[in-house]
């Protein structure tokens, strides 16, 4: 049997280090960090430096956190420790891309219908800010444009408030008026006026076209340069006025506006630095993409018509009669509303972000894109 060894005492360095060591690990208090949240009157303590892995101090529901903007918002609230409640509706494919966007147990799927009024209650119960970026580019036989954006709209509004919610953010649209020829703009703004009815201090963003990977915007152009042999149909000859803004730069506003008390009842409008012409920067993009394509100009009333076929032989029409009504109207801001500018967000311009969006429609020709887009400047000139 060998004899038991005698532990050596520890050296200078190896005590150094071990103090080291425990003055790291060891959490300091501060009053900073003691926040009181409004729906459960609870008082807790924040933890970490605020990034990712840290403990932030709000709830966070997200409504219509499967669509095209909400994963530019939740990223905002979930890399500052935030937790994210995202009700959805549809299979668990469609919320995946969320959880990666925050900690362990950071983001919270729920499950939800917009005609269900527990479920929306349940999603909002422990919630300090809640968003409502429900919408529909399209209609269908279960969600037409007043159930998804009215009726639904209202709907959570009021049970916003009915669950001590402390503030609301609710998208709408740039141009929302009830006058408006679209049924989706008329539809957004009988959205606003129930939302503001139910909830006075609610938040109201209107953001115009906005483009990114998963828009229906460069998107839909790149489909109609594959399957139209002859080149791109343009409503109103492309005169429309528009101010296109780029995901990212919306997605950082929504934050802003939910995180600051200071945006409570007002109204955003949000839209990009430049203003184009609808018909520039289709050739622009078309150019870019190298396509020996033709833009002409057909009357609206055919143009309907070819939309409306789409939607009635697709689940997912391309594009929609509405939709072409929408785009040749102009893009206008209201005075007196907030921009950009007042949350202090530069917003990038077109020329700057539509290169990653040119190249799954372009050709390959082995010239230089970023030179291209430089060289093609000129066809982007605007008003």
């Amino acid at each position: 049997m060998l004899p038991a060894t005698r532990q050596a005492p520890p050296t200078a360095a190896a005590a150094a280090a071990r103090l080291a060591r425990a003055a790291v690990t060891t959490t300091r208090r501060y009053d900073h960090q003691v926040v009181q949240r409004v729906p459960e009157n609870a008082v807790y303590q924040t933890a970490g430096p605020g990034g990712r892995s840290s403990r932030g101090d709000r709830v966070v529901t997200v409504f219509g956190s499967t669509g095209f903007l909400s994963r530019y918002l939740c990223r905002n609230w979930a890399k500052n420790g935030n937790t994210l409640v995202v009700p959805f509706r549809a299979s668990d494919e469609d919320k995946r891309h969320l959880k990666v966007m925050g900690d362990l147990g950071q983001v919270i799927p729920m499950r939800w219908h917009i005609e269900d009024e527990k479920s929306i209650a349940e999603c909002v119960r422990h919630a300090d800010v809640v968003y409502n970026l429900v919408g529909r580019d399209f209609e269908t036989k279960n969600f037409t444009f007043n159930k998804a954006m009215v009726e639904g709209a209202q709907r959570i509004a009021r049970i916003c408030r009915e669950e001590g919610v402390e503030r609301m953010v609710h998208v709408s649209a740039l141009n929302a008026n009830v006058n408006s020829p679209s049924r989706f703009l008329q539809a957004k703004a009988l959205g606003e006026e129930v939302v503001r009815a139910e909830f006075a201090d609610a938040t109201i963003v209107r953001p115009a076209g906005t483009y990114g990977v998963e828009d229906r915007f460069f998107n839909r152009l790149g489909w109609l340069m594959r399957v139209l042999p002859f080149g791109i149909p343009l409503p109103r000859n492309g005169n429309a006025l528009i101010s296109p803004v780029h995901c990212s730069d919306v997605g950082m506003a929504l934050f802003q506006a939910g995180r600051q008390d200071r945006f409570a009842g007002k109204t955003i409008e949000l839209v990009g630095p430049e203003r184009y012409r609808y018909r520039d920067v289709v050739k622009f993009f078309v150019e870019l993409c190298e396509r020996e394509k033709f833009l002409f100009p057909l009357p609206m009333s055919t143009l309907t018509m070819m939309a409306q076929a789409l939607d009635t032989i697709s689940a997912v029409p391309p594009i929609t009669a509405d939709e072409v009504i929408r785009h040749s109207l102009d893009e206008n801001v209201t005075p007196g509303t907030l921009r950009f500018a007042d949350l202090g967000i530069q917003p990038a311009t077109v020329d700057h972000c539509i290169g990653r969006y040119v190249r799954p429609y372009r050709t390959e020709t082995g010239r230089s894109l970023e030179q291209e887009i430089k060289a093609l400047s000129k066809v982007l000139v605007p008003v």
